[in-house]
């Protein structure tokens, strides 16, 4: 299975769960950089349906911005695989297919592996 997306585990709110970033999965879905921030508010921050520390969790880091090499903080968001899916859902594109593909096929990888212990 080519990885699209990185999936990694990580604590939102008290539960250990299986996370994407906000800002890979806007990329991957083939969108606009300029409009990650509307994007995010309006399919995320704005929607009743999505709850901070359930479905997601908001962290800063730094990344190095063009050839400068100078560094700012920007804001991501991981977002809990069901919360991915829903956001993949939104989007009508052939991206956003071939994204709910990957992460039916790395749940059922996942399940493989639980039943193998």
């Amino acid at each position: 299975m080519n990885e699209i997306i990185q999936i990694l585990p990580q604590k939102i709110g008290d539960q250990e769960q299986n996370v994407v970033s906000a800002r890979e999965l806007h990329k991957a879905l083939g969108l606009a950089k300029s409009q990650f921030t509307r994007w995010i508010k309006s399919n995320l921050l704005e929607n009743i349906f999505f709850a901070q520390n359930i479905d997601f969790t908001v962290f800063r880091h730094d990344v190095e911005i063009g050839n400068a090499g100078g560094l700012i903080e920007i804001e991501d968001y991981l977002l809990t695989i069901e919360t991915a899916k829903h956001l993949t859902m939104l989007s009508r594109t052939k991206k956003a297919h071939e994204i709910r593909e990957y992460f039916i096929q790395a749940e059922e990888k996942y399940r493989e592996l639980l039943k193998a212990d």
